[in-house]
């Protein structure tokens, strides 16, 4: 799998809970606009994503990628992920979350990222454990 673009590394990147190869696809001033299901957040910068991303995906125990999805809205660069995580937080068991972004890119990677988040809420179980697949249907 070969990608070459700032919006696909992402995906990978938080597929793998990479988050220094995650930092690496966002441009250092990148304005980050997040709606959560009690309230909504501005952040600016590189390091504030990623640690944004890093509270919500590294503190588990095991991550799996349900499905991505890739495309364009009127210029925007769409990114779309279910996962579910076990063990978030302390919290055991597996949990069900999924996000919506609309990016623009630039020189320096993803300038803007605005982001609905579904909240993490509490799921049975993965299936079979093979949601990274997904990904090579997205970066053949």
């Amino acid at each position: 799998m070969r990608v070459t673009d700032a919006a696909g590394g992402f995906l990978l990147a938080l597929a793998d809970r990479d988050f220094q190869r995650l930092a690496t696809c966002l441009a250092p001033d990148v304005r980050f606009r997040v709606v959560l299901s009690a309230e909504s957040r501005e952040h600016r910068g590189r390091q504030a994503a990623t640690d944004l991303f890093e509270r919500w995906f590294g503190p588990v125990s095991a991550l799996e990628l349900v499905r991505a999805e890739r495309g364009e809205v009127a210029g925007h660069e769409r990114l779309a992920w279910r996962v579910r995580v076990r063990d978030r937080l302390g919290k055991p068991g597996w949990q069900l979350v999924e996000q919506v972004a609309y990016c623009d890119l630039g020189a320096q990677g993803i300038q803007t990222i605005n982001l609905l988040c579904s909240g993490f809420r509490a799921e049975p179980a993965p299936h079979d454990g093979k949601g990274t697949a997904i990904l090579d249907k997205l970066f053949p």
